[in-house]
C-alpha cells in the first residue's frame, strides 16, 4: 500500500514477537523472531479454501485495522528458489492511503521511501515482491 500521492513510500512494518504471529501471518515464533529484524510488507499465505481476495480483506482487518481500505488487483507472481525448489505464488493486491495507525501486531508500521532501502532492510525477501511491482531496485 502507498502513501496517497507518494508512490515510492509503501506501508512496511517490523512485526512484534509477543503478537500471536502463528496466528496473524502463519508465523512459528521462532520464524517470526528471525524476521522482527527487518521491514516486511504486511501479508502471509493463503489459508486452505481461501481465495486472494479473502486472504486480502483478512490481512487487511487482521494485520492491519484497516477492514474498509479499497485494494486493486491482484497481480500475480511467482518464483522458485533454495536447495528444494522451494515455490512461491503471490498475488500482491495495491492500494492508497493517507496514513496507518498503530496496531498491536507490529512494533513499527509506517510509510517508507522504498527507493532509500537496501536488501539488508528486508525481512522474509520482501524486497523481492517490491521489485515485481516496480517499488525496489535495489
Amino acid at each position: 500500500m502507498n502513501k496517497k500521492g507518494k508512490p515510492n513510500e509503501v506501508l512496511l512494518g517490523k512485526l512484534d514477537t509477543k503478537a500471536d504471529w502463528e496466528h496473524v501471518g502463519g508465523l512459528g515464533r521462532e520464524r517470526a523472531e528471525t524476521n522482527s529484524k527487518g521491514w516486511m510488507l504486511p501479508g502471509c499465505q493463503l489459508l486452505y479454501g481461501e481465495s486472494p481476495q479473502d486472504a486480502a480483506a483478512r490481512i487487511l482487518a487482521e494485520m492491519l485495522g484497516m477492514p474498509d481500505q479499497k485494494l486493486e488487483g491482484p497481480a500475480v507472481f511467482s518464483e522458485v528458489y533454495g536447495p528444494a525448489s522451494h515455490w512461491d505464488l503471490e498475488f500482491i493486491f495495491t492500494g492508497e492511503r493517507d496514513g496507518a495507525k498503530p496496531h498491536p501486531a507490529w512494533r513499527e508500521l509506517r510509510f517508507l521511501d522504498t527507493t532509500k532501502l537496501q536488501q539488508a532492510d528486508f525481512a522474509r525477501s520482501h524486497e523481492d515482491i517490491l521489485a515485481h511491482v516496480g517499488k525496489w531496485k535495489g
